[in-house]
């Protein structure tokens, strides 16, 4: 069961849609495509754990979209599952 949820909440992380909501693009000058593709979402076999991890030559700049990717996350996972915490 919970690795079809893993499989699930992978996908929502790596939406457009999901992005453009955590991420201020026009202000990073990026768009939601660029960031997607340097974006990867792996749920780790018989755990209940994402591997989220996104790439860039700006460290502080990566970690910052990390961040706001994950806050999203949590606020739509609990809006899709509101039980689910």
């Amino acid at each position: 069961m919970y690795q079809k949820l893993l499989k699930t909440y992978a996908e929502v992380i790596q939406t457009t849609d999901l992005v453009e909501k955590a991420v201020d693009v026009e202000r990073l000058g990026l768009n939601s495509q660029d960031i997607l593709k340097n974006l990867k979402v792996t749920p780790t076999t018989d755990t209940q754990i994402l591997q989220i991890e996104y790439t860039n030559t700006n460290r502080v700049l990566a970690r910052n979209i990390l961040d706001s990717i994950t806050n999203e996350f949590v606020t739509e996972s609990t809006e899709l599952i509101p039980n689910g915490n």
